[in-house]
C-alpha cells in the first residue's frame, strides 16, 4: 500500500497509458504477495504461542505412545471463571459446585464410601506398580484418559462395578477414574481442568481435618467422607494437605447438559488414549 500511495502521489511520466496500468498492476501483486506472507508468518506465531504449553501429567497416556511430551493448545475462554486447557463447549450451564444428589444416588453413598475405602486400602499395602507418583500425590488409575486398566479394574471389582451406574464420560481422552492419595505436606497447585464438557465427581475416603484446603473457584469448600462431591473442574482447583492423608476417588462424568450430538462432537474431536 506504500507503492501505491506513492504511485498516486507521485504519478510518474509514461509514454503510454499501457505502461502505468502494467506498472500499478504489478505493484498491486507486490501488495498481495507481501501481505500473503506477513499473514503467514503471524499464524505460525500465534500457533506456536497456542502450543506453548507442555503437558506435565507423569502417567499421560498419549505422551506415553512416543516418549515425547504432547503440547496442550490453548482454547477461548470466557469470563465466568471456566478456562478449560482443551476444549470448551459454548452454552453449558457453568457452576463450580453441583448438588451431587440432583445427579447421582446418594442414600448409600456412605457404605459404598465404606466398601470402596477397604478394598482400596487393601489394594494400596505396599508398593504397587499401579501407581502413579507425583510429588506426595499418589494415583491409581482404573481409567486413564479413556483408556481402561485390566489390571486395575481386577484388583478393585467392587470400585468399578459401583461405578458403572454413573453417567461416565466414555469414549474421550478427558474421561479418568482413579484414587487418589495426597500424603502430608503436599500441594495440588491450584489449575484447571481441560474441557467444561465434564463434571468431576469425588468420594472422600477418609475424614477432612481442618489441616486440608480444598479450593474451587478461589472458595475453600467442605467435602464429607462417603458422601460424592460434585464440581466442575473447569474452574480453578487445588489442595493443600497440611498434616495426615487424603485419601479419595476420583470420578469423570458428562456434562449434564450436553446431549448425544455433543458427547459425539467430544469424542470424535477427543478420543480415547
Amino acid at each position: 500500500f506504500f507503492f501505491l500511495f506513492l504511485f498516486f502521489l507521485f504519478p510518474p511520466i509514461f509514454e503510454t497509458e499501457d505502461q502505468a496500468a502494467s506498472l500499478l498492476g504489478w505493484l498491486i501483486l507486490l501488495c498481495v504477495a507481501l501481505g500473503t506472507i506477513y499473514g503467514e508468518v503471524r499464524k505460525k506465531q500465534r500457533d506456536k504461542k497456542k502450543m506453548s504449553k507442555i503437558c506435565t501429567n507423569p502417567g499421560c497416556v498419549r505422551c506415553g505412545k512416543d516418549g515425547q511430551k504432547h503440547p496442550r493448545p490453548e482454547v477461548a475462554h470466557i469470563n465466568d471463571g471456566r478456562k478449560p486447557e482443551m476444549h470448551f463447549v459454548e452454552g453449558l450451564e457453568g457452576c463450580p459446585v453441583w448438588d451431587a444428589a440432583g445427579l447421582y444416588y446418594n442414600e448409600k453413598t456412605k457404605i459404598i464410601g465404606e466398601k470402596v475405602l477397604i478394598e482400596v486400602q487393601k489394594f494400596l499395602e505396599g508398593e504397587n506398580e499401579l501407581v502413579v507418583d507425583e510429588n506426595g500425590w499418589k494415583r491409581v488409575f482404573l481409567v486413564n484418559q479413556g483408556v481402561v486398566s485390566q489390571n486395575a479394574i481386577r484388583k478393585l471389582p467392587y470400585t468399578w462395578k459401583t461405578l458403572q451406574k454413573m453417567d461416565l464420560m466414555t469414549g474421550t481422552c478427558f474421561f479418568n477414574v482413579f484414587v487418589s492419595r495426597i500424603s502430608p505436606n503436599s500441594t495440588i497447585p491450584v489449575h484447571h481442568g481441560p474441557t467444561n464438557a465434564r463434571l468431576r465427581a469425588q468420594l472422600p475416603l477418609t475424614p477432612p481435618n481442618e489441616e486440608t484446603t480444598f479450593l474451587v473457584n478461589n472458595d475453600p469448600v467442605q467435602q464429607n467422607p462417603g458422601s460424592w462431591f460434585i464440581f466442575d473442574d473447569s474452574y480453578s482447583h487445588g489442595v493443600e494437605q497440611r498434616n495426615g492423608e487424603r485419601l479419595t476417588l476420583i470420578v469423570d462424568m458428562w456434562h449434564p447438559g450436553l446431549g448425544d450430538i455433543g458427547r459425539e462432537e467430544v469424542r470424535t474431536q477427543h478420543p480415547a488414549g
